[in-house]
């Protein structure tokens, strides 16, 4: 198996591609592939190059099975379904991205910044943290997860998985977060077909390289 995550060009514009390939007997037996379409929005500047981290190799003493990183990747998902970020073991550094925007551990907004975006403070929130404030409870299920590529070396999971919104709580009990108690979940039923690449590094998840789009309800993966 191979799995990345990376930027190609269409009609002319740099796009996000989510990738995996399947090799048997050094012929390609499958493909998947997630492409979050240029449209008329710009590319994130951090899509314009690897994270560091994620390209670092581990050293031999950071590094474990591929059964014990897949069942540490697997638990992220966990994680957000349970609205509990102790389910998975965040490191203090961790770093979640989103097609390429920073949406948790993100210490470099700027107060003017922070004015316009009523996510900020959760923005700004660790990883494990945030997702403990109940501010991820609109996602009803992740399902159709594929752990499907891992590099024990390199510390890396590639999966593929669904995000599964059924329109419910219209309100999200907030809690932990000063002056915050409520809030609205404006976005209705959707799905999210979506990859994410996963850097573990000593039993705990330092990177988190997300990418995804909103689609209808009741998406099929392509493989059911």
């Amino acid at each position: 198996m191979a799995g990345q995550i990376g930027v190609i060009e269409e009609s002319h514009k740099p796009t996000i591609l989510g990738a995996r390939l399947k090799v048997v007997a050094g012929k390609i037996t499958e493909i998947d592939h997630l492409v979050i379409h240029a449209g008329n929005q710009p590319l994130n500047p951090n899509m314009a190059k690897p994270r560091p981290g994620l390209v670092e190799p581990l050293k031999p003493s950071e590094r474990l099975p591929r059964e014990d990183i897949l069942k540490i990747a697997n638990s992220y998902y966990d994680a957000i379904v349970e609205d509990n970020g102790n389910v998975a073991p965040f490191a203090d550094e961790c770093q979640r991205r989103e097609n390429g925007g920073t949406s948790a551990n993100d210490q470099e907004q700027s107060a003017e910044d922070a004015k316009k975006d009523d996510f900020s403070v959760f923005r700004r929130m660790k990883c494990g943290e945030q997702l403990s404030t109940g501010v991820m409870s609109y996602i009803t299920d992740i399902n159709r997860r594929r752990l499907i590529a891992a590099d024990e070396e390199m510390g890396l999971v590639f999966a593929y998985s669904i995000f599964v919104h059924d329109g419910e709580p219209k309100v999200m009990k907030i809690v932990g977060v000063a002056g915050i108690t409520e809030r609205p979940n404006r976005y209705g039923p959707f799905d999210l077909p979506a990859a994410h690449m996963f850097k573990i590094r000593g039993g705990k998840i330092y990177e988190i390289e997300a990418i995804g789009y909103m689609s209808r309800h009741g998406i099929k993966s392509g493989w059911e």
